[in-house]
């Protein structure tokens, strides 16, 4: 901010900084130009670095953060489930095989301005799920030490977690282990005036609400914090809680790890098939959303002259690999082209 500061006082006659891009400018008059700015530290010698600026092209009159909000509730229409940013397809839910957990398929979308205008640039994004719960992983937990609580607590932290019955994402914060979900907590009566209050369990309003029903009534509850909305907490039933990500037993599992990444579309044509069906799709179910934002999109994806660079040699002690870019196979089962002994080391 500092930087554009600087550049609308000296050039411009109306700059501001686009709310999605630190290098992205908006300008009523520009012609293109060369200015000399000093990079260094305050204090430090000068280095003096100089920046070109030019005209990426006319605005399209849509700003970033409209074109985003357009996107995802076009997406949200269809179905898709956010978290952390990107839209995901439970619907399109792929079982790994001989394993708790399913990959939901999903999209990342980010606006960009480029020389021909404002684009969407979309790829490809995976989501892994697990199929236990928090519930199943306390009582694993808990087989092997019957006292860990703070145990459980302490791995629970920060975790993100989805509730199957509406598809909100949650971070856990803490543990109550004095509550449980026939526990009580003030409701207000929906479609009473004056507005009533009344006592509920959480196992009833989760019941009544979205029809889950809790088998286990003596298991404590979790905080956590939503990951969209209000950012207040709110207490949660363990049972209803599905884990999300990978754990460090999962990573080291080769075989396992293998198998996720065989339930991918990790190549080339696999990916740009999935965005292109994304678009069909958008086009079918989220047309008249977008239309509230007077936004379409193209049905083919801009096309660009690529550069295709030879496969790189990697050369071991008894052989030399130079086939696609994964070598992983090559590196388990080669010599190294030199070794080094460890004579000094130590576990941390």
């Amino acid at each position: 901010q500092k930087f554009a500061d600087a550049m609308r006082d000296k050039f411009f006659t109306n700059v501001r900084r686009e709310a999605t891009s630190a290098h992205c400018f908006c300008t009523e008059c520009f012609d293109p130009f060369e200015a000399i700015v000093n990079t260094a530290r305050p204090g430090a010698p000068e280095s003096p670095c100089t920046v070109i600026f030019d005209l990426m092209g006319s605005h399209s009159g849509v700003p970033h953060p409209v074109l985003r909000i357009a996107f995802e509730k076009a997406l949200g229409k269809m179905g898709l489930v956010e978290m952390v940013h990107n839209m995901y397809d439970p619907k399109a839910a792929r079982q790994i095989p001989r394993a708790p957990f399913e990959l939901w398929p999903g999209f990342a979308a980010t606006p960009t301005q480029t020389t021909g205008g404002l684009c969407l640039a979309v790829d490809v994004s995976y989501r892994l799920l697990r199929t236990d719960t928090v519930l199943d992983e306390l009582r694993r937990i808990r087989s092997l030490n019957p006292k860990s609580a703070e145990d459980f607590a302490h791995r629970m932290a920060h975790i993100l977690v989805i509730t199957r019955y509406n598809n909100c994402t949650y971070r856990i914060t803490g543990v109550e282990l004095d509550k449980n979900p026939t526990k009580t907590f003030p409701r207000r009566i929906p479609g009473t005036k004056p507005p009533r209050v009344e006592e509920v369990t959480f196992e009833n309003y989760v019941q009544s609400r979205y029809g889950a029903q809790t088998k286990d009534h003596r298991q404590p509850l979790v905080r956590a914090m939503p990951t969209r909305g209000p950012k207040s907490e709110v207490l949660l039933i363990p049972e209803h809680l599905f884990l999300t990500g990978l754990t460090d037993e999962v990573r080291s599992d080769f075989r396992l790890m293998k198998s996720i990444k065989d339930c991918q579309d990790t190549n080339p044509r696999g990916r740009f098939q999935s965005i292109g069906d994304l678009i069909q799709k958008l086009d079918r179910q989220g047309r008249e959303e977008l239309a509230k934002f007077g936004i379409s999109f193209d049905r083919h994806g801009l096309a660009v002259q690529g550069r295709v660079l030879p496969p790189q040699r990697i050369v071991f002690g008894n052989m030399t690999v130079s086939t696609g870019a994964d070598w992983s196979r090559a590196f388990h089962t080669s010599n190294l082209l030199e070794g080094k002994p460890l004579n000094n080391w130590m576990i941390f």
